[in-house]
C-alpha cells in the first residue's frame, strides 16, 4: 500500500500512514524509507534525514531468515537507506553525491535474486535517471532507461524518462519515437505519470 502511494506521489496520504507495530520489523523499516521520500518530495529535508536516520535503526532489527520473496528482507532493505540518501542528496542539489548513491542502489538491486513481482518494485532506476536529467547528464540517463526498459518492457516511467533524456540530447526523432511509445503504453492508465 505505501509503495502504490510512493510511486504515484501522493505523499500526503504517505504521511498520514500510522506506524507499524514493533512486532514487523520490515513493515516498520519500509515506512522509514517511504516517509523519508516523501518528506524529500516535499523540500522537509531534515525530516527526510531525521527518517533516514531512524530507517539505519530499523534495519538491525529485521531478522537475518525474514524472507522476502525469493530474497532476504535484509538483502531487499539493503537497498532503501541508498535509495533514500540518493533522493535527499537530490533535493540539496549534491548531485554527485546522489548519482553516486542511487547507482549502489541500482547494483543492490539488481544483485537481488529474481522473482515476480520484483523485490524492489519501484526500480531504482527511474531515480537514477531522473537525477543523471536533472544534472544534464543525459547520455547516462538514456543508458539507465533503455536498461530498465530491457528488464521491463514498456513501463512507462521509464519511457517519459528516456524520451526526457534523448531531448536533452536534441535527439529529436528518436524522443518523438519514444513519445508515441509511451502514448501507446499509457493508453489505458487511469493515473497520470
Amino acid at each position: 500500500h505505501l509503495e502504490a502511494l510512493k510511486r504515484f506521489g501522493r505523499w500526503t496520504d504517505v504521511l498520514a500512514a500510522p506506524p507499524f507495530p514493533p512486532e514487523l520489523p520490515v513493515a516498520t523499516a519500509y515506512r522509514h524509507y517511504v516517509r523519508g521520500v516523501a518528506l524529500s518530495a516535499l523540500g522537509r529535508l531534515e525530516e527526510a534525514k531525521a527518517e533516514l536516520a531512524a530507517l539505519h535503526k530499523a534495519l538491525p532489527a529485521i531478522p537475518r531468515d525474514a524472507a522476502w520473496g525469493s530474497n532476504t528482507a535484509a538483502a531487499v532493505m539493503a537497498v532503501a537507506p541508498l535509495a533514500l540518501a540518493g533522493e535527499i542528496a537530490y533535493r540539496q542539489r549534491s548531485l554527485p553525491t546522489a548519482v553516486s548513491s542511487l547507482q549502489e542502489a541500482v547494483a543492490l538491486e539488481d544483485a537481488l535474486k529474481y522473482d515476480e513481482p520484483p523485490p524492489w518494485t519501484v526500480p531504482s532506476r527511474h531515480a537514477l535517471g531522473a537525477v543523471l536529467v536533472g544534472a544534464r547528464r543525459y547520455a547516462e540517463a538514456e543508458a539507465a532507461y533503455r536498461e530498465d526498459l530491457r528488464r521491463y518492457p514498456e513501463n512507462g516511467w521509464a519511457l517519459q524518462g528516456l524520451a526526457k533524456a534523448l531531448e536533452g540530447q536534441k535527439k529529436s526523432a528518436q524522443a518523438a519515437e519514444v513519445k508515441a511509445r509511451l502514448q501507446k503504453a499509457r493508453a489505458r492508465a487511469e493515473a497520470k505519470i
